[in-house]
């Protein structure tokens, strides 16, 4: 983007794992440790990092606040720019 003048931009690409609204704490709780242990364990590392992923684990609330604050920040230019579900 620098290369062709913009300045200031940046985006990066997130992955997260959702459950339903309903889904009980304590399950949502369990989901979040494995998946947290299965991302840091050495040999998934390796992998993500050979396939250009940093890896970096949250809890459930950290999750929230990013979702929250990329909805903040993209909701305005996607309606801006006019942009519909296809």
């Amino acid at each position: 983007m620098a290369e062709a003048g913009i300045k200031g931009y940046q985006a990066v690409n997130w992955y997260g794992l959702s459950a339903p609204p309903k889904t009980p704490a304590a399950s949502v709780d369990r989901l979040n440790r494995d998946f947290t242990a299965a991302l840091k364990a050495p040999d998934v590392v390796q992998q993500l990092r050979d396939s250009g992923i940093d890896s970096s684990p949250t809890s459930g609330a950290q999750y929230r606040e990013l979702i929250g604050s990329e909805q903040k920040r993209w909701v305005p230019i996607i309606r801006r720019a006019g942009i519909t579900p296809g």
